[in-house]
């Protein structure tokens, strides 16, 4: 529909310390989307240590959720809110198809924790540790759709959500944002294993002079 396609004007980009500021000539408001991709991979170092290597199999986030859910680590924004496991995988983000990029947005709109956030002006209109305006959401509808003044807040909420994620993903699929990003990330190519490996052989070579080295 007209309400999901891309505009073919050339993109414009603004580095602003707070993007809930940010204004745009040709609009009334702007929505601003906050996103936490995680490592989009899983791990391929050979020096996974043999009791992790579940690494080669589930993604960082994926093995420290289950680790939060069971109660072995501790997520600082969590506080004492229930300990739900996220229904977000990193790699339906970065797979580089539409229709999966969509579905690992709608599970972030889903369980948001502290990877996604929404807002507009200074309202939230999604965010684990900040009260929502639902009254918003319309309002927010307005800008990239047309307003049905005979639906409910909850309806509003429900359908600005799906055309969020359905430009967002778009977007992030046409840009080449997420393989642009991917490719940084595997840059690492020893794991965390690894580099305690390498940490502990340095210490063994240079004794307490280890530490001044990597400084």
């Amino acid at each position: 529909s007209d309400a999901c396609s891309i505009p073919k004007t050339p993109p414009v980009a603004k580095l602003l310390w707070n993007y809930r500021e940010m204004k745009m000539d040709s609009c009334v408001g702007s929505i601003c989307m906050e996103l936490k991709p995680k490592a989009g991979y899983t791990a391929c170092s050979p020096l996974v240590h043999p009791s992790r290597r579940i690494k080669y199999r589930k993604t960082r986030f994926e093995i420290l959720q289950q680790l939060h859910c069971n109660g072995f680590i501790s997520k600082g924004w969590s506080g004492d809110t229930p300990r739900v496991r996220s229904l977000y995988n990193p790699l339906d983000l970065f797979s580089g198809n539409v229709k999966t990029v969509k579905k690992a947005l709608d599970n972030l709109v889903t369980t948001p924790q502290n990877n996604l956030r929404i807002c507009m002006g200074d309202g939230f209109l999604l965010a684990h540790d900040k009260t929502e305006d639902n009254a918003l959401y319309n309002e927010a509808l307005g800008l990239i759709s047309y307003i049905d003044e005979s639906q409910t807040d909850s309806q509003a909420k429900e359908e600005f959500f799906d055309l969020v994620t359905t430009l967002a993903s778009q977007i992030l699929v046409q840009e080449k944002i997420l393989e642009k990003l991917e490719s940084l990330q595997r840059l690492d190519i020893i794991d965390a294993d690894g580099a305690i490996l390498i940490y502990e052989r340095l210490r063994e070579l240079c004794g307490d002079q280890a530490d001044d080295l990597l400084d």
